[in-house]
């Protein structure tokens, strides 16, 4: 999980919100280090949210409520990849304080039939998800052969959410397996929210 802050003239853009599993600069992370080479960005940590092979999803939510709290500024906007997508709609269900953010990004939350098949994580199954109203502006993005979504995360997220939802052609789960480290079009869309979210360039 990251926080990076930023203060821009004009737009004033200051705080980014990235949570993964491991704090570490796996998929969309990569891309995220370069905001800081945009004029008036401050800093930029990656927190690690506890245990990250065996996690807990009461720590998790503890950790993210202490992190979102220290979020500030007139633009506050989260990225969530995998499991911590997933964390993401839990915090929604219990209302959670501080999710009001101005807009979020969920990244390849995988579905509960792969949740539930491994001890460790089941309990991160998403909640029911027809009735949740999410607290900020909310998009998809996920590959169409993501193993660990094989029903397709339009069908178990975007339309039962009614959220926006983008699908990247064999993009398996958007991480550095797949050749998500650096994606520009997502560095994009956290500083400008009118970015259309694309697959990563070919090399």
């Amino acid at each position: 999980m990251g926080v990076q802050r930023l203060d821009q003239a004009g737009d004033q853009r200051d705080s980014l919100a990235r949570f993964d599993e491991r704090g570490e600069r796996t998929p969309v992370v990569d891309g995220v280090p370069d905001v800081r080479r945009e004029p008036g960005c401050r800093d930029v940590t990656y927190p690690q949210l506890p245990d990250p092979d065996d996690p807990d999803l009461e720590a998790w939510l503890g950790e993210l409520a202490r992190h979102l709290g220290r979020l500030s500024g007139s633009e506050r906007v989260v990225l969530a990849h995998s499991a911590s997508a997933v964390l993401w709609l839990h915090a929604a269900t219990r209302g959670l304080p501080g999710l009001d953010v101005d807009r979020v990004l969920l990244v390849a939350p995988p579905s509960a039939s792969v949740l539930v098949r491994h001890p460790e994580i089941a309990e991160f199954a998403p909640p029911p998800l027809d009735a949740l109203t999410l607290p900020g502006p909310t998009r998809l993005v996920a590959g169409d052969d993501d193993p660990y979504c094989p029903e397709g995360a339009r069908t178990v997220y975007g339309d039962p959410l009614g959220v926006p939802t983008e699908i990247i052609p064999a993009a398996a789960h958007l991480d550095l397996d797949a050749g998500y480290g650096s994606w520009p079009a997502v560095l994009d869309w956290c500083l400008y929210d009118s970015a259309r979210i694309i697959g990563r360039p070919v090399a």
